[in-house]
Formats: structure tokens, sequence, C-alpha cells
């Protein structure tokens, strides 16, 4: 068994009892909210669920080194033919990818004689699948790597800090020159 393998067993017994799903990739595996899983399923239908994520995990079995790309979708529920709701993927106009950190929760109450009353809370984590991950990962002494989305990501950040500090610069010696008066 390979190490990649191990990984993948790693993260697949993690993922035990959870609504997630790992499946082997061409370049690792991927983890994601399986909302076809009959378990699961009207517990999702129930939560009326808005998003799904997805996450894309590349293997770099020679350095022992694994980087992830999150992709969270719109998930949006239909009534089949048979008039039983699927979740089917929305057609939105945005795909997120990259590294999504977000959490979303949808609360409801009812107000009876003994004042209000929470009923149900249901909450949406984007990073789950990536702790399942980052868990098993580390545990096996595999080491995360910046994807390409979170590079380019860094690299623009870090080249605005430096422009808008430059940018300020050139204003106060400007300034400071009598340039403005």
């Amino acid at each position: 068994m390979s190490a990649t393998d191990d990984l993948i067993a790693a993260v697949q017994a993690r993922a035990a009892g959870s609504p997630y799903a790992v499946e082997a990739t061409a370049e690792g595996f991927d983890v994601r909210l399986a909302v076809e899983d009959p378990q699961w399923f009207g517990r999702l239908r129930e939560w009326r669920l808005s998003q799904t994520s997805i996450q894309h995990v590349q293997v770099l079995k020679a350095a022992r080194r694994l980087r992830i790309t999150d992709e969270v979708r719109t998930l949006t529920w239909v009534a089949g033919t048979d008039g039983r709701e699927r979740p089917t993927l929305g057609a939105a106009l945005a795909v997120t990818k990259g590294r999504v950190v977000g959490r979303s929760f949808h609360r409801t109450y009812s107000l009876g004689r003994d004042g209000v009353t929470k009923e149900s809370e249901v909450t949406f984590n984007a990073g789950a699948g990536r702790d399942l991950v980052l868990d098993a990962a580390k545990a096996l002494g595999w080491r995360l790597q910046l994807s390409l989305n979170e590079r380019i990501g860094l690299y623009v950040g870090v080249t605005t800090i430096v422009l808008l500090v430059l940018a300020g610069l050139a204003i106060g010696i400007v300034a400071l020159a009598g340039g403005f008066s």
C-alpha cells in the first residue's frame, strides 16, 4: 500500500459516520459532501442546505506534501417527476475556489406560551472537509503546501501592500519637499 493510499484510507476513516465522501482522482482525491447518500439525504433536505463543498486534494508523493483547493457551490432543491425533492447544483454565476473560510447558520424559533423557543439550528462549515484531510495528513507526517489559488492570492495581497506603502512614501516625500503648495 502506497503512502497516498494510506492517506486516503485515513481520511476515509475520519469521514466515516459523517456526510462526507472520499473519492480518488488522478492527482490525489476529493472530499465532498455526499448529498446523494441515503443516510444523509433526508437530513440535508430537512436542513434545506444551500451550499456544498468539495476539497480537491493534490498529492505530491515524493515530498509527502499536499495542496488543497476548496470549492463551494450553491445547492438548490427541486422536485423530480415523482414529486420528491432532489438536490441539484444551482446554476450560480460564481463558484468559489481557493481557500474558502466560511460558516453559515440558520435558526428557527417559535413563539408560544413559554415565550420564544429555538426549534432548530443548522450550520454549514465550508472547511469541515479540509479539516478531515489536515487531521489525517498531520497524523501521517504529510505537510500542507499552498495551492495555486492561495499562492496567487498571497502574491496579490503582498504586492498591494508594498505598492500602498511606496505610494504613501512618495506622497510624503512630495509633501515634505513642498510639492503640494
